[in-house]
């Protein structure tokens, strides 16, 4: 009797052992339009399989069965991976079958040749970016029947119609939009490069992450004042958008919202935002103005200039400004002007008493920069990749240079390192082949290994 029991406990432990090693597998089959398919074993129990594809060369119209047979096991198809028709862009066609409940992120992103898809009613999840960049695609269409999605106008949105969660690639304009909508989804019209204008509802209370990025033909878009926060990459390359006006009931804008706007010239900034992050405008080569509401509480401009309130400390410069002429009287803090390439040369006041991190880092036509006896210290990489920054005054002043901060000068032919210098830190001139010789004066000095390039001749005095 034992030995029975000891047989059928492991008989039963070894089909359990090979239904978990089961889980996972992956194996190819043949899907009706002719394809090979990679599936990968999901559930033992019933026993399902998802759409796991490695093989990028199916092209033309592709049928995903409702079942497939391996080894004499039939399974149901029920999700598509993440990532599954990546770039695929020779296909145009997809038909997903009703036993699909999952399409995972980025599923069909970059099948630039799908001209439309087609949504079952078992479909209860949806990735971010499943359907983005899809340049052809005009239509998604979404069986009435489904539970937590539909379609209006070939746009996809929830269930109620109050999120529009991604408008195909291939639109030339979305003419209605349901009165329910009341949030733009995350990267929503992502690559949506046909689109040339946009008003977005004042129904709209929400605008997510990167909703018009790549929008790479937008010259104009219309915020309601409904909208309380722009966020990150929002905008980000709308490469035709000039200028903005944010309404005045924004009271945040994030780090890269208008990232690679590169024709954009100004932006208007309401009364009603207290924080704008660093960064909320970068690689905006042709930006010369951002100007502030004078009723704004937190923020000031001068000279197309972004400051604090009370212009003691400079936030940003844009990027197209071709010169710095006039600088507050207060001012005793300076940052945000890296990638400036327009700008020559500057001068910093007397009233500064400290630069700011990558203070201007990469102004690539930076040729002289006088710094006053007021700054004590130049911080991590406030000069680096100024490649033709030529002539650097040093005050007397100056105790310390940072991490990196002239890091890649390469026009950068000497340097004088004031007698007050007590700290010059790693790389801190590292990439300068034009400096052979520094004189050092402090006997105390402390140089950290790599301050400079190894063929630099260090001569104390």
């Amino acid at each position: 009797m034992r030995l029975i029991i000891a047989i059928l406990f492991f008989l039963t432990s070894a089909v359990a052992t090979s239904h978990a090693q089961e889980v996972g597998l992956g194996f190819n089959a043949i899907a009706p339009t002719g394809q090979a398919l990679r599936f990968i074993v999901t559930k033992t129990s019933p026993r399902t399989v998802a759409v796991r594809n490695k093989i990028d060369t199916i092209s033309g119209r592709l049928i995903i069965p409702h079942t497939i047979t391996y080894e004499g096991h039939e399974y149901a198809v029920t999700s598509i991976r993440d990532y599954a028709f990546y770039d695929f862009s020779n296909l145009t066609e997809v038909v997903i079958p009703s036993s699909v409940d999952s399409i995972g992120n980025a599923a069909f992103q970059r099948c630039t040749n799908i001209r439309s898809i087609h949504i079952p009613p078992s479909v209860v999840h949806i990735g971010r970016y499943a359907m983005s960049d899809c340049d052809r695609l005009i239509s998604i269409g979404v069986d009435m029947a489904n539970p937590a999605y539909s379609s209006c106008d070939g746009v996809l949105y929830n269930k109620s119609q109050s999120t529009l969660i991604c408008c195909p690639g291939g639109k030339l304009s979305v003419d209605t939009i349901p009165t329910s909508v009341k949030e733009i989804g995350t990267m929503a019209f992502k690559g949506c490069s046909n689109i040339v204008s946009f008003t977005i509802p004042a129904t709209v209370d929400q605008i997510n992450i990167g909703a018009f990025a790549g929008c790479t033909r937008l010259i104009s878009i219309v915020i309601p004042n409904t909208i309380i926060e722009i966020t990150r990459l929002t905008f980000a390359g709308c490469c035709e958008l000039k200028n903005i006006n944010i309404p005045n009931s924004v009271s945040t804008i994030r780090m890269l919202a208008f990232l690679k706007c590169k024709n954009l010239t100004s932006i208007n900034i309401p009364a009603s935002t207290t924080l704008i992050e660093d960064w909320f405008v970068k690689s905006c080569g042709r930006l010369e103005s951002i100007n502030v509401d004078s009723q704004n509480p937190v923020y000031s401009s001068l000279d197309g200039i972004l400051y604090n309130k009370k212009k003691t400390k400079m936030i940003r410069c844009p990027e197209g400004k071709k010169s710095i002429d006039t600088m507050p009287a207060a001012i005793t803090y300076i940052s945000g002007i890296d990638h400036c390439d327009s700008l020559t040369s500057v001068v910093i006041p007397n009233s500064v008493q400290q630069i700011g991190k990558s203070a201007f880092e990469k102004c690539g036509n930076l040729v002289s920069i006088i710094i006053p006896n007021s700054v004590k210290s130049i911080p991590s990489y406030a000069f680096s990749k100024c490649i033709k920054l030529e002539d650097v005054t040093l005050p007397d002043s100056l105790e310390s240079i940072g991490l990196g901060a002239y890091e890649g000068c390469l026009s950068l032919k000497s340097i004088r390192i004031p007698t007050s210098v007590k700290l010059i830190k790693e790389d801190a001139f590292k990439g300068c082949g034009k400096i052979k010789t520094v004189v050092i004066t402090n006997p105390n000095i402390m140089i950290e290994e790599g301050a400079f390039d190894s063929n630099v001749e260090i001569v104390t005095h």
